[in-house]
């Protein structure tokens, strides 16, 4: 007769091994995973900012052409020391200014205008969805482990008012 003693004692190191190693690995790839979620929020808000900041230049034409007094709200939006919500309260305030004053616009700044506002709506979007994706990482199992041992704060969603998040209908 055999004896299965050794056998035992092989699974039971290899099953002692799997359970040690195994949740290494998950926060591991946890940890990745939030790296790169992480990176591509940096991405992304980087691409919404530039997209924020083509609109200030373009909001100091319109402000010129239109005779509006737009320069306080434009440096207010253009602090890049605020808060992503507070930032986006101020661009809030910025697009229905800009609206507001599209009807007296020439053809030329409104389409400047309708393009700006919507390549902002899709930089936002993509923010967001990022965002989202981060959040859900960060607060689930496995990810919350690696996330609050490694320090990875929230992240905020840029949401503005409806007419910010929702493109502008071409006039």
């Amino acid at each position: 007769m055999t004896d299965i003693r050794p056998q035992l004692e092989a699974f039971w190191a290899i099953l002692i091994l799997v359970l040690a190693i195994g949740p290494v690995g998950i926060g591991l790839i946890s940890y990745n995973r939030l790296i790169g979620l992480r990176r591509g929020l940096r991405a992304t808000w980087s691409d919404l900012d530039a997209r924020l900041r083509d609109r200030h230049a373009l909001a100091r034409s319109i402000a010129e052409a239109t005779k509006q007094e737009l320069q306080a709200l434009i440096d207010r939006c253009a602090a890049g020391d605020s808060s992503i919500k507070a930032r986006a309260a101020n661009e809030a305030v910025l697009t229905a200014q800009l609206h507001a004053l599209s009807d007296t616009l020439s053809p030329e700044l409104r389409e400047k205008l309708h393009a700006a506002e919507q390549a902002i709506h899709e930089a936002q979007t993509a923010f967001n969805k990022t965002v989202d994706a981060y959040e859900r990482t960060r607060r689930s199992f496995p990810g919350s482990i690696p996330a609050g041992i490694f320090g990875f704060g929230s992240a905020d969603r840029f949401d503005a008012d409806r007419s910010c998040t929702e493109p502008p209908h071409k006039v």
